[in-house]
């Protein structure tokens, strides 16, 4: 049983809350259905995450469709403050059915709140 993979890296991927971006994972066993769901989107280590459902499948291939969640933390006294997102990151990507590792996805960042 091989690892699903990224089909390209690196990937851009929006952090700004409610956009949405996508990624691609191919699977050499050609075992994707339509029964294949997304448990899980995150970049751990900079606290992200994303809401992910499979939008197209095909056996070798699923996409998949991220809208970003809030990128908040706790400050002093447990106040939210807003964090800023970093330039690139690794996703860590949880499939179902069928249920094998998934290489880690590297994705450079991009936030439409910034502007050029």
């Amino acid at each position: 049983m091989a690892n699903v993979v990224p089909k390209t890296e690196p990937l851009c991927v929006n952090v700004k809350v409610g956009k949405h971006s996508y990624i691609t994972l191919t699977s050499p066993d050609n075992d994707f259905t339509s029964s294949t769901k997304v448990l899980a989107v995150q970049d751990t280590a900079h606290g992200l995450d994303w809401t992910a459902k499979v939008s197209k499948w095909k056996a070798s291939e699923i996409r998949i469709r991220l809208k970003a969640n809030a990128t908040k933390a706790k400050g002093k006294n447990g106040k939210v403050i807003t964090t800023t997102p970093p330039d690139a990151g690794d996703l860590t990507v949880t499939i179902t059915s069928p249920v094998k590792p998934v290489d880690p996805v590297t994705v450079d960042y991009v936030n439409d709140d910034e502007t050029p």
